[in-house]
């Protein structure tokens, strides 16, 4: 009798498992992931204006006239380092904090990648990071304290191809705020 017993609570507490499954993924999940979308769409809209792509040229990156609601570190900003465009400058009396980075390697080179801080005025840098290429395509960090960059100084990358092999096409694309004083 006991072991009866404990076979219909374990079936039944299976079909109860079975009932919530399958309400969550039919009905609840889809309601919360379109209230998710409904919540964040503006939000990316509005930072699809603001993006900044330094694949232009090695000026200077656009900042957004409108400061980030509420962030103390400044203007949302983002930028792309590649073979085309390896260096940002940040802008006069600003200060550039990165709180995210991925770093690519599309065409799986080998060699290595160096995220480097140079100082205004100096012609070589300061490793940030350093990346051996052959062991990834794709990485992203995330900093609970950002790396900040002051007026005048660069981020910039330098591939450094494996020997024997003459491509290093990885990129880094780098997210935070940028603050400039208030004028």
């Amino acid at each position: 009798m006991a072991v009866r017993f404990r076979l219909g609570v374990v079936l039944g507490a299976a079909a109860i498992l079975a009932v919530a499954a399958a309400a969550w993924l039919g009905l609840l999940s889809p309601v919360f992931r379109g209230l998710a979308g409904d919540a964040v769409r503006p939000r990316v809209v509005q930072q699809a204006g603001r993006g900044l792509d330094n694949r232009a040229g090695p000026a200077a990156p656009p900042v957004s006239a409108t400061p980030a609601a509420g962030s103390p570190l400044g203007n949302s900003i983002e930028g792309h380092l590649g073979p085309d465009n390896p260096s940002a400058t940040v802008p006069d009396r600003s200060v550039l904090s990165i709180t995210d980075l991925v770093i690519d390697n599309p065409g799986d080179d080998a060699g290595t990648l160096h995220l480097q801080r140079v100082a205004a005025g100096a012609s070589a840098g300061i490793d940030l990071l350093m990346f051996e290429l052959g062991t990834f395509r794709d990485l992203d960090y995330h900093f609970v304290t950002p790396v900040t960059l002051t007026a005048g100084q660069k981020l910039q990358i330098v591939c450094q191809p494996a020997a024997g092999t003459t491509t290093c096409g990885a990129s880094v694309t780098y997210s935070g705020f940028l603050k400039r004083p208030p004028a």
